[in-house]
């Protein structure tokens, strides 16, 4: 054991002279115990939280996304679907439209949102997986049936034990006179089998439909889209494929990834992880201020028995480095225990659900859902010696005449 270290544990756990340097030191490490386990259990909570939502929202999600720049649907014609499918990566490619409409069932109405998606579609993120009731079908041999949200059956009062079809009246795009009740939209009275339900958002207001229905009612050919969908082979790059199918669309068309199609979501829960990082990161600071104290303290406490170690040849670069030793000492203890404890805690909280979120049982889990990443641990680690670095750097500067004298 290098003399340096031997003599900073020595200091560090050896009973001071004076109890006050004793007490400062465990605070000292107590106080950047607890900080340290509570960024781990945060984090992991965050991400428990952001792996949660984000199954939750990218059930309907593929990934790529095509959406118009420009109005609401944009054209893909038979030539952009052989040059997508040519493309050794893409898997799939599924067809969306959608547009406001206002639904009707016996003598209630509901303003949503239609959504019109063809079989790929519907394979592609698996639609039949998600049915509440009844059996998934959008369509019966030749007749169109529509798939309602458990929200918007919620709001039009509509059961499957009590058949009636449900009535969709959209604008008419080409009408002339729009004060005209009898032009101003178009309507259609379709069947319905089974009520879906994905998350919270889209439950709300969304009615499933064909494809070739919904461009019927809106008076638009079989190559007009709201979106497509594609679906990636394993293991390819996402990026370049993003990037060659952006080409070839060019100014027609944006192509989004997993994150982008979600980017407020996503967003919101980066900037609440980034603001309570910084808050846990300063009270980890405040911590490290009481590790100044301590060192501050020890110096001059121990100034003869610096005289004596300079007396042996000991130079004062030498005589700095024990007290910037025992300071990431102090940073390294306190650290590692409050690490183990934050790894112990999450993986209780994951396997065993201590801390759960109410006796009521409309949540989606039960407890508050934690994931533990290699990566939080670097870097809560890499804060924790890095700030007890600067403590000791900053303090033993400050100090600098005792170790010349």
């Amino acid at each position: 054991m290098p003399w340096i270290l031997f003599v900073a544990q020595r200091y560090l756990f050896a009973k001071k002279s004076r109890v006050a340097i004793h007490v400062i030191s465990l605070i000292a490490m107590v106080g950047i115990g607890v900080s340290t386990m509570a960024l781990v259990v945060v984090l992991s909570v965050f991400n428990g939280i952001a792996s949660l939502v984000g199954g939750m929202y990218s059930a309907l999600d593929t990934d790529l996304r095509l959406v118009p720049r420009e109005g609401k649907v944009f054209s893909y014609g038979a030539s952009d679907h052989s040059w997508l499918m040519a493309q050794p990566e893409i898997a799939h490619v599924g067809r969306t439209l959608e547009e406001n409409a206002l639904f009707g069932y016996q003598d209630k109405q509901h303003l949503g949102r239609l959504l019109g998606v063809d079989a790929a579609y519907a394979a592609m993120v698996n639609l039949a997986s998600h049915t509440y009731e009844g059996e998934f079908l959008l369509m019966r041999g030749s007749q169109p049936i529509l798939a309602p949200t458990v929200g918007m059956t919620y709001m039009l009062g509509a059961y499957l034990a009590q058949y009636e079809p449900i009535s969709v009246y959209i604008p008419n795009r080409t009408a002339k006179n729009w004060l005209d009740p009898s032009t101003a939209f178009r309507k259609k009275v379709v069947a319905w089998e089974s009520i879906v339900s994905v998350n919270g958002e889209f439950d709300a207001n969304t009615v499933l439909a064909p494809l070739a229905l919904v461009q019927n009612l809106l008076q638009y050919d079989s190559t007009m889209v709201s979106s497509l969908a594609l679906s990636l082979r394993e293991g390819v790059q996402v990026d370049a494929v993003q990037e060659r199918v952006a080409q070839h669309f060019g100014d027609r068309c944006e192509v989004q990834g997993r994150e982008l199609q979600n980017a407020s979501l996503y967003r919101t829960m980066r900037s609440e992880r980034l603001i309570i990082v910084i808050i846990l990161s300063l009270i980890l600071l405040i911590a490290a201020f009481n590790v100044m104290s301590s060192l501050a303290m020890l110096v001059i406490d121990k100034r003869t028995d610096l005289y004596t170690l300079a007396c042996l040849g000991a130079t004062s670069s030498a005589l700095r480095r024990i007290f910037w030793t025992e300071g990431v000492l102090i940073a390294l203890l306190g650290g590692g225990v409050g690490l183990i404890l934050g790894v112990v805690l999450t993986l209780l909280q994951q396997h065993f659900g201590f801390i759960s979120l109410g006796e009521t049982t409309s949540f989606v889990v039960n407890a508050y859902p934690v994931e533990l990443r290699w990566g939080d641990l670097l870097f809560v680690s890499l804060l924790v010696l890095g700030l007890g670095f600067l403590a000791s750097v900053w303090t033993l500067q400050g100090k600098r005449a005792i170790f010349t004298s």
